[in-house]
């Protein structure tokens, strides 16, 4: 009996631990040192689930140009620009483990966070 709760234990924890790591959202940072703003900035909401990076804007914005670097290695492994996007979702299955930086600019503001792969 202690076994079998040994491992019901056990599984439920790699299950539980399996679940934090699937999705979770960036922290990200304003790069425009500049800007004073008057009123409520609604900074996008940056999330990643394994592979994949979604982005979300709280409005449709004309320009977004999105970098992923390899902070190991200094290499763009990603690069787009999208016109008249809302929600943003970069595909880096493939790429080597490790971690990396976001770069995007969303209608002339930058902003900026890392992840691990």
């Amino acid at each position: 009996m202690k076994k079998i709760l040994a491992t019901v234990f056990f599984l439920c924890l790699a299950v539980m631990s399996m679940l934090a790591k699937t999705n979770r959202e960036l922290i990200i940072r304003s790069t425009n040192k500049h800007l004073m703003p008057h009123s409520v900035v609604e900074i996008p909401k940056v999330s990643q689930s394994d592979s994949f990076i979604s982005i979300t804007m709280f409005e449709v914005a004309s320009n977004v140009t999105v970098s992923v670097i390899n902070k190991r290695t200094g290499e763009q492994v990603y690069t787009m620009v999208y016109l008249m996007s809302q929600n943003l979702q970069i595909d880096l299955n493939g790429q080597d483990d490790g971690e990396y930086s976001i770069i995007f600019s969303v209608d002339g503001v930058e902003y900026t966070g890392d992840f691990v792969l």
